[in-house]
């Protein structure tokens, strides 16, 4: 019950105190190297909303945290909630900063403003070396970059004095493409004298347009251990690392670089040049140098240098109406190298040749455009020399071809004559029976007759059969196919040795259906025959589209399927069964 009375005795108090918003800062003044604390007090309101600072493009604000706290005087309740912020100049002057706003119900309430004073960085007397103590830099290797062109930014911290919870902010870079070149290292240098140990990164960065670009400055945040003003015995002593000290807050930034972006000159360009700037060679390799139709090879093209190779993806080979081309996944391997960023990207193109023949596979021309000469330049590869044999497989038709065998007609031979039987009796001489008139004697004469009948026509059958095993081959191609799919589908195979098992049975389908090998029929060959005879163009697309999505797979090393087996499955089986009824 005194609990109860207590919490409404605590709360008719609370909202009856006056609300007050009271903004204060650490310091007056400060440099481009310092952060100043602001403190937003509000007293009054319990667990207020966090208060709205006005905008400020001179500062950088960062939000520390929120403490509260609840005081009993005299029977008198406060209730106080601080808000801590940091701010970091940007720009030297004189600010006014406030007033601060914040909401409470429907009412508003505003704080006092608070004056502050930016001046330059000055030498500071309390650190513990004489000099400059500290310092950044950041530099480039060249101030007038043509668009793409690496451009090396190297960034460096310059200390004498103990330091901690150092921690880089970069800039965003609009206009470049950034990329690390040289992880953070450490080491000892001497400056002006004096010995200083340096922490430096560098950074590849590539403009992307013309004209006058800036590099923003990039700040360092840290803790710097200084010395009190006043001396004692015990000072030495206290101000040693192992007892912390006293420690303060500084902005380290470099100075804003300026670039001049000269475009890519229009003299010299190549038609269609891809945008390549930088210094590279080019090299192609084969798999093998023969191949049958239907095989697959492939053709490795290596493309290394300094510059950006990131964005180029492909390249093309003219004269390769013999072969069908896939391209495959791209890598890209990217490391520091003497002159800069050094990248190795590899391209691959799967090809299946398509006739048999002698070929020669032209060489891959690329065109760079070098900032070092500041000419465009191109780069060729070797020819390649490759011979297509026939392909080895053969046809497997599903009809059973019948054996030609002849049996040839064995001479009667006279082996002897036996000698009539003597009659001596009358009734041996009796008339015999009327054969014209018996069944016996009919069925004797007529079944010689209806035998060669028969054999006649199943001769002819068997005649018309193997004269015309195409059109056996054509009647039972879907049913085959279907036994086949359903052989696919119960074999639990890799999805890229389902696609081409689901590949070679469409192939087959066809080649029995049209009366040609399947091995011989190229995607290209089987689209034009269905959008010329298929009813259904929507649906002849898509299984061309699923069709060509699985021969790529198979060809390019793709490792997911367009679709589930099932539904693939589905798909195939429900279109070749209206394919088969109008090719029927």
């Amino acid at each position: 019950m005194r609990a109860l009375l207590f919490l409404a005795m605590f709360h008719a108090l609370a909202a009856s105190a006056e609300v007050r918003v009271t903004a204060e800062l650490d310091h007056q003044y400060c440099t481009l190297e310092d952060q100043v604390v602001l403190t937003i007090s509000v007293e009054g309101v319990r667990n207020p909303s966090p208060p709205v600072l006005p905008e400020n493009a001179s500062f950088e604000i960062t939000y520390q945290g929120t403490s509260s706290q609840m005081q009993i005087v005299n029977g008198s309740v406060s209730v106080a909630t601080t808000f801590t912020y940091v701010l970091s100049p940007l720009r030297e002057g004189n600010f006014v900063l406030g007033p601060v706003e914040l909401s409470s119900g429907d009412r508003r309430y505003r704080s006092n403003s608070v004056g502050l004073h930016v001046g330059r960085p000055r030498a500071s007397e309390s650190v513990q070396s004489a000099g400059n103590p500290l310092f950044v830099n950041a530099t480039v290797d060249t101030t007038s970059p043509y668009v793409g062109q690496q451009v090396i930014l190297t960034f460096s911290f310059y200390r004498r004095v103990s330091v901690s919870d150092a921690s880089l902010e970069k800039p965003t870079l609009e206009g470049f493409v950034a990329e690390p070149l040289v992880k953070e290292h450490e080491y000892s240098r001497m400056h002006e004298g004096q010995e200083y140990k340096v922490y430096e990164f560098s950074e590849a960065l590539f403009p992307m347009r013309p004209g006058l670009q800036t590099i923003p400055p990039y700040a360092l945040k840290l803790q710097v251990r200084v010395k009190g003003r006043q001396r004692t015995p015990f000072s030495n002593l206290f101000d040693d690392p192992i007892f912390g000290g006293r420690t303060q807050a500084k902005v380290l930034r470099s100075q804003p670089i300026e670039l001049n972006v000269k475009p890519l000159p229009e003299e010299g360009r190549p038609e269609g040049f891809s945008g390549l700037v930088g210094v590279f060679n080019a090299d192609t390799t084969i798999s093998k140098q023969q191949a049958r139709v239907g095989e697959s090879l492939t053709l490795t093209c290596t493309l290394k240098g300094y510059g950006n190779l990131r964005d180029f993806n492909g390249f093309s080979i003219s004269s390769l109406e013999h072969f069908k081309p896939y391209d495959d996944k791209p890598s890209l391997e990217v490391k520091p190298g003497p002159d800069g960023l050094y990248m190795v990207k590899i391209l691959k193109k799967a090809l299946v040749p398509l006739a048999p023949g002698s070929f020669t596979l032209p060489a891959v021309v690329l065109n760079q455009f070098n900032p070092r000469t500041g000419r465009y330049e191109h780069l060729a590869t070797p020819e390649h020399r490759l011979e297509v044999l026939a392909a080895a497989e053969s046809e497997h038709l599903n009809a059973v071809e019948a054996t030609n065998l002849v049996v040839g007609k064995e001479r009667v031979k006279v082996l002897g004559k036996d000698i009539l039987d003597i009659h001596g009796e009358v009734e041996h001489f009796a008339p015999s029976p009327d054969l014209l008139t018996s069944a016996w004697t009919y069925l004797f004469l007529f079944l010689p007759m209806l035998g060669f009948a028969g054999f006649e026509l199943l001769r002819r059958r068997d005649k018309d059969r193997l004269l015309n095993q195409q059109q056996h081959r054509s009647r039972y191609a879907f049913k085959h196919f279907q036994r086949t799919l359903k052989k696919h589908l119960q074999h639990q195979s890799e999805d890229p040795a389902f696609a081409r098992q689901l590949v070679r049975t469409v192939q087959v389908y066809f080649g029995d259906k049209l009366g040609l090998p399947g091995g011989s029929l190229t995607p290209e060959d089987l689209a034009d025959r269905l959008r010329a005879s298929a009813q259904d163009r929507g649906n002849t697309e898509r299984f061309l589209e699923l069709l060509e999505a699985l021969v790529r797979m198979e060809f390019s090393g793709a490792a997911r399927l367009p679709l589930e087996r099932s539904e693939l499955a589905r798909v195939f089986e429900t279109f070749l069964a209206e394919v088969d009824e109008v090719l029927a």
